[in-house]
């Protein structure tokens, strides 16, 4: 699974793609309380020593969550490369993989197209 450097990936479009909610169920996360879009459980990241069942905070809507004792947060990509303990590219790869989605790459020449204003601009005076 090398990292090519002709397949660059559109992280944004994983998260439009793949939800929050998506993640939690892939870890098998249960909440303890839900309160509309916001959910509270115990801390699903390794290394995190607490045993309350409502320090992990989710909102489903802003597609963000924060532990509150250990202070790690972030989105599902966060999420998933914390709980996998993979590097964020070979984390979303196998994300995509594990969700059933394919991996949205991007091409190097999209990204490295120059932004030069005086494309459009005449060639000389008329």
């Amino acid at each position: 699974m090398g990292n090519s450097p002709d397949k660059l990936i559109d992280f944004a479009k994983v998260r439009s793609l793949i939800p929050m909610n998506d993640v939690l169920t892939l870890l098998a996360w249960e909440p303890s309380s839900t309160r509309g879009p916001q959910l509270r459980g115990a801390c699903p990241l390794p290394n995190c020593t607490t045993a309350s069942r409502r320090t992990f905070g989710v909102h489903l809507e802003k597609q963000a969550w924060h532990c509150f004792a250990c202070g790690r947060h972030g989105n599902q990509l966060d999420l998933w490369t914390l709980m996998t303990g993979h590097d964020l590219y070979h984390a979303t790869i196998n994300l995509c993989h594990r969700a059933g989605k394919p991996v949205p790459y991007r091409s190097v020449r999209e990204i490295r197209a120059p932004h030069n204003s005086h494309r459009n601009l005449p060639d000389g005076p008329r």
